[in-house]
């Protein structure tokens, strides 16, 4: 069954990674949605009223017998204003919001439920890239009932990626109260930075997010750890009670009152600090404004 509707400006948007692979995938069109059946194992859209502007959108599901990653999933709704990001939730779930208002169209067979389905499911949102944490935030009995397979299927698809490339370094310092850390922490969310405690070497909770944080850096780690994390080859990072996680993140951001040869003062003799500083962009502030201004910003 295809279903027609009047032509707008055609228009696929979404917020997930290009590479992700899933099978599940949320939908939301902006006019009725045009759908190839032959090319999904289900799929249901319901009708859905925004409350402020009363206008009409479509919240939808779709399920696919095999993985596909978002540059795949558009080919299928090229003629639709639609945005397209990988399901949340389970199956049920999301079934259940598309025909929440009784208003709603399908095809297809739902997928079955059962343990070994929904465990499939959960090890797909974690291939798409979510963390264990996340689901279990959204669904606490599903990590109640799942939860160290959750983390094991974590720990089993992140531990086999590494970096290829140069992980890139920022240092900001200067005095207090001039913004190091507002500048660092702008844009900070918990999938995309990673703050590193001072809890003695340990990383509980890193993820691989792209952008790693030392803020007030006093150099509690090494100067030759630092040195590692700042490089391209592959180095794992540990975390309590799981296993060592490959460290893959693109960008280091230092905050500190102190520049790199200050916080690393004791550093062995053979240990020229120009080797971090070839790793790292080094940026002395001295204005409360964004280093990023050229008008402001200070290098050493």
């Amino acid at each position: 069954m295809k279903t027609s509707s009047q032509k707008s400006t055609q228009k696929c948007s979404g917020n997930t990674n290009l590479a992700k692979r899933t099978r599940n995938w949320a939908l939301t069109f902006w006019d009725k949605p045009e759908y190839d059946e032959k090319q999904m194992s289900y799929f249901i859209s319901g009708t859905e009223v925004c409350p402020n502007t009363q206008k009409i959108h479509y919240q939808s599901y779709v399920h696919f017998t095999n993985a596909k990653t978002f540059d795949q999933v558009k080919k299928y709704f090229i003629n639709s204003n639609v945005h397209i990001e990988c399901a949340k939730g389970t199956a049920n779930e999301n079934i259940a919001y598309c025909s929440k208002d009784n208003d709603y169209l399908e095809y297809g067979e739902k997928p079955c439920q059962g343990k070994r389905t929904d465990l499939i499911e959960l090890r797909d949102q974690i291939q798409a890239g979510r963390s264990a944490i996340e689901i279990g935030w959204e669904n606490p009995n599903v990590y109640h009932q799942y939860g160290r397979t959750l983390n094991f299927l974590e720990d089993f698809v992140r531990t086999t990626k590494f970096r290829t490339e140069m992980t890139t370094g920022t240092w900001l310092y200067g005095p207090t109260g001039v913004g190091k850390s507002h500048q660092a922490f702008e844009g900070f969310t918990n999938e995309t930075h990673y703050c590193v405690p001072k809890d003695g070497g340990w990383w509980d909770g890193y993820n691989q997010q792209e952008t790693v944080i030392f803020n007030d850096f006093r150099g509690h780690i090494p100067y030759d750890e630092m040195l590692t994390l700042c490089d391209k080859f592959p180095t794992h990072v540990r975390r309590r009670g799981r296993a060592p996680m490959p460290f893959t993140s693109s960008h280091i951001i230092v905050t500190s009152s102190l520049s790199p040869a200050e916080v690393y003062h004791n550093r062995d003799e053979t240990d020229d600090i120009a080797q971090l500083l070839r790793r790292f962009k080094v940026i002395k502030i001295k204005k409360l404004e964004s280093c990023f201004k050229k008008d402001v910003a200070y290098f050493t």
